[in-house]
């Protein structure tokens, strides 16, 4: 009854359906079923009832690309030329802070220098009873001679009297040692404020030792008598100094001292 209800069935349909329906039967029954022990895969591996059948089990991944997008490489360009900017401002504001810091320091030391030579010589200065021993041109007040009182036996600068029992006036020239009726003379030679031994208490005395460069830097300088009129006592003195650091920003410095005449003699 079976085989009559499947022949019936069997000629019912068409002849490429049976045969189809028949090889995928055959197929089914000849796949090797999995032992307990072993996966679905390592089954189909080891091959069908028919004979080995090689598996090739194809892995799909997905393909990472390398390296970088245009729009990444634009972020990170972006990013290091901010980084590079910022470095660049840092060291170069601290590279002028420097070199206007150098030149400012250099301006105020010619400046210091400058009054101290000065003011230590002038010190010793003063008049006697008959002869005032400092001379200031006026109006420009520029040029200061003067002379101080000097030991020309012992080689000291110290007070010496001649034969009338007066002080003996004179400079010490380069080496310190004292020369009697000379005179110094301090003045602005182009940027350098400048010490002369001058053969006499004259302004335009010529000099006759070795010219010595006190200060540089420096644009002018003043000397102004104190008081105004009269017997002076003491000197006022201003030097201005300016220098251009590499920047080429501009720093000045100006700076005054007032001197007291010690040796006066009324």
């Amino acid at each position: 009854m079976t085989s009559l209800f499947r022949s019936a069935f069997s000629a019912s349909r068409p002849a490429s359906d049976v045969q189809r329906q028949r090889s995928a039967y055959r197929r089914a029954s000849n796949v090797r079923r999995p032992t307990p022990n072993e996966t679905p895969i390592a089954a189909a591996g080891r091959g069908t009832l028919d004979g080995p059948r090689p598996t090739c089990l194809r892995a799909t991944h997905r393909q990472t690309p390398n390296g970088f997008t245009l729009l990444e490489m634009m972020v990170v360009l972006g990013v290091f030329s901010i980084v590079l900017a910022a470095i660049y401002l840092t060291l170069s504001s601290g590279r002028r802070s420097w070199h206007e810091g150098e030149a400012a320091v250099e301006v105020q030391e010619d400046v210091r220098k400058g009054l101290r030579w000065v003011g230590q010589e002038l010190r010793e200065s003063g008049r006697d009873t008959t002869t005032p021993r400092v001379l200031i041109n006026s109006p420009t007040n520029n040029i200061l001679v003067f002379q101080i009182p000097v030991d020309a036996n012992t080689g000291t600068p110290e007070f010496d009297l001649d034969s009338n029992s007066d002080i003996v006036w004179g400079a010490l020239d380069d080496a310190g040692a004292p020369q009697a009726g000379n005179a110094v003379r301090y003045d602005l030679q182009g940027t350098q404020l400048i010490r002369a031994v001058v053969g006499s208490l004259n302004l335009a005395a010529p000099p006759v030792g070795i010219q010595k460069v006190v200060a540089n830097n420096i644009t002018s300088v003043s000397f102004t008598p104190v008081p105004a009129t009269g017997n002076i006592t003491g000197v006022d003195i201003t030097l201005n100094a300016q220098k251009t650091s590499l920047e080429q920003h501009l720093m000045q410095s100006s700076q005054r001292l007032h001197v007291v005449l010690r040796n006066v003699f009324d």
